[in-house]
């Protein structure tokens, strides 16, 4: 094997070979240039006139952007020496000139100068998408730059150009990442139907910015409801009182029965539907089902969240609130102030969940053989892993005490 190769090999192994077994070759320009590409930190023991070579400072960064610290300081000042840096590691920032890493992180505080810089550009756009607001104008029509941005966040197309935002690739990068960036495309491709079905997919409130026929396209509203219920709110007629699209919205979404049909919100199974998936939907149901005793016990028993937006005659109901609790003990802080203190509803309640003892009258937590049942139940190990049962409630007992 050739000297020369012997040496390249062990300084791309070992850069601070260079300071002793291969010291000629500091200043051996051909010879630096091969290995920094090889190993980018060989820059640093280079000689000072290497490390202030544009072209080896590039081919170091280019290998390891850390090699950004041992290029001369003229050469960390360089956008397209720092860019490239960055562009291997981000984190090689730190070593620029502490003008471009200003330039960088926050690009409408820099000079006229460097947002037109395309390289400075690029890597503020990186750093954070909203920078390309601040770009010169023709950066800001700069494709590779907004595809950049666009794949990051969506809607950083609103700072793009108008003639990118007709464009069909960037577009449906954009779209990809973030539905609701169809705000900011030409209404051409708005009314597109695989571009808004991109959309939707992404994020059903997309469809908000769809051409009027695509609102009304049954396999775009499906798409978007499914991604998001609340699109349903930008659905056209007669859809709101679709039962398919409105029950997949309100699987997706319980609120999303705001916008259903009076039809269809008078609908029991769909209100049924929509509380299991919010249990505030509940007050989204027509006035007439709300008052009905034998729904809403269906409904806590589906989600007890339910509950709490039910009347105060309703959280009195001992049945109904034992059906929220046997779902999940926790919902007893919605009942009345006297089923809270109730001995056999709040022990349905800490079968279900020990914390519930919590949401029990002051009464009942005083009472040593009431918790001493509540807790028979229950092992240390299933309340905390640093408390047990008593430990737990002496500690609300305390809280009490000092707090009312």
């Amino acid at each position: 094997m050739p000297d020369r190769e012997v040496a390249l090999r062990a300084v791309e192994a070992c850069p601070k070979a260079l300071t002793s077994l291969f010291k000629k070759h500091r200043s051996d320009r051909d010879f630096i240039l091969e290995a920094c590409a090889r190993n980018g930190l060989v820059l640093e023991f280079a000689s000072a006139e290497l490390r202030a070579d544009r072209e080896v400072a590039l081919a170091a960064v280019n290998n390891n952007g850390f090699a950004l610290q041992y290029a001369a300081t003229s050469l960390r000042k360089e956008p397209a020496v720092v860019g490239n840096a960055v562009r291997q590691n981000g984190q090689a920032l730190q070593f620029a000139d502490k003008v471009l890493q200003d330039a960088v992180r926050s690009l409408g505080e820099a000079s006229e100068e460097l947002r037109a810089d395309r390289f400075i550009v690029r890597e503020a756009v990186r750093h954070n998408v909203n920078n390309l607001a601040h770009a010169a104008q023709s950066l800001r029509g700069d494709r590779e730059i907004v595809m950049t941005a666009a794949s990051q966040d969506g809607m950083a197309l609103k700072f793009a150009l108008i003639g990118l935002r007709g464009t069909r690739d960037v577009v449906m990068e954009a779209l990809r990442q973030n539905g609701k960036a169809l705000r900011f495309v030409t209404s051409t491709l708005q009314g597109e139907r695989d571009i808004v079905m991109t959309a939707v997919k992404s994020n059903g409130k997309g469809l908000k910015y769809a051409a009027p026929d695509l609102k009304r396209d049954k396999k775009v509203i499906l798409e978007a409801v499914k991604s998001n219920g609340m699109a349903l709110k930008s659905v056209g007629q007669p859809y709101p009182n679709d039962r398919d699209i409105v029950r997949v919205a309100v699987r997706q979404n319980g609120y999303a029965l705001q916008f259903a049909s009076e039809e269809l919100r008078s609908d029991p199974d769909m209100v049924l539907d929509a509380t299991e998936k919010s249990g505030g939907a509940w007050t989204l149901a027509a006035p007439a089902l709300r008052t009905s005793r034998e729904l809403l016990l269906q409904a806590v028993k589906r989600n007890c969240k339910a509950l709490k937006y039910a009347s105060m005659d309703a959280r009195s109901d001992f049945e109904i609130v034992e059906a929220a609790v046997r779902q999940d003990g926790a919902a007893l802080r919605y009942a009345s102030k006297e089923l809270r203190g109730n001995p056999s509803l709040v022990l349905e309640a800490t079968r279900s969940k020990l914390e519930a003892l919590q949401f029990a009258s002051h009464d009942l937590q005083a009472a040593r053989d009431f918790f001493e049942e509540a807790v028979s139940p229950w092992s240390p190990m299933d309340c905390s892993p640093d408390m047990s049962p008593r430990e737990r409630l002496d500690e609300w007992r305390e809280e009490r005490r000092k707090y009312g």
